[in-house]
């Protein structure tokens, strides 16, 4: 039987997030109208809500064994995460655990070069023009894949110095970020995502009416705030490399 398409992503309670998955899932048909494409869930949290409301949310590993009792052979497994971190890892790890040949490709930013076309991307759709700097929230962590977040912000600083990227569970951190933006006189700010999808994290860690929140905090310190809630999912710009990324892992399986 003809190869399958696998989509993986973090997951989301969110239907606004939710339903970013679902619009590249459509621009993955279009693409290979003849191709099943299924979705997996990396995150064990959002699996269990979703299945506990009624709805179907697979593992990468259960998804895998699906198509496997469907007849599939060959599956071309595409990481909808932004760096390589623990999520990547499992799904590294679920590929080769599977009896099926699995190219996995991506994430977003899986070497520099594409750290270097991502910054490009997101420097020509916003550029800090009339003072305002903007804030990209990343999810960050432990993981060594963490440094690509770094070099992204590096990369965008060099094509504008009024865009930065912060992290929410590593550095930098909002207290760093909110001394840069003062120490440069910033007095504006467009707090944007930099996840697949405006979920929990873009709403609440990011743009939270709360004094905690990345808003608030700023907000605290004396710079006017506003929210974009897109995530880099919503960017057609964006989704043409995680498409290209499965590109080659398609052209891979028909070698």
């Amino acid at each position: 039987m003809s190869l399958a398409i696998l989509l993986a992503a973090y997951g989301s309670r969110q239907a606004g997030a939710r339903a970013a998955v679902e619009r590249l899932r459509e621009r993955v048909r279009a693409a290979y109208p003849d191709t099943v494409c299924a979705v997996a869930y990396t995150s064990r949290a959002v699996r269990h809500h979703l299945n506990r409301n009624g709805e179907t949310a697979d593992s990468v590993p259960a998804a895998l064994d699906k198509l496997r009792g469907q007849g599939f052979r060959r599956v071309a497994l595409l990481s909808l995460h932004i760096v390589p971190g623990e999520e990547y890892s499992g799904m590294t790890e679920a590929a080769a655990a599977s009896d099926l040949r699995v190219e996995l490709s991506g994430p977003l930013m899986a070497d520099e070069r594409d750290v270097e076309r991502v910054a490009d991307i997101l420097a020509a759709r916003f550029p800090s023009d009339g003072g305002e700097a903007v804030l990209f929230m990343g999810h960050g962590g432990a993981h060594p894949g963490n440094a690509l977040y770094l070099r992204l912000d590096e990369a965008l600083r060099r094509r504008d110095p009024g865009l930065h990227l912060g992290l929410l569970e590593s550095e930098p951190g909002i207290e760093v970020l909110r001394d840069r933006l003062l120490a440069q006189g910033t007095r504006s700010v467009l707090l944007l995502p930099f996840l697949f999808g405006a979920g929990y994290h873009a709403t609440q860690d990011l743009a939270g009416d709360g004094p905690d929140s990345w808003r608030g905090r700023l907000t605290q310190a004396g710079l006017n705030c506003r929210v974009e809630l897109k995530g880099a999912g919503d960017y057609p710009e964006l989704v043409d490399l995680w498409l290209a990324h499965l590109r080659r892992a398609v052209d891979r399986l028909a070698a």
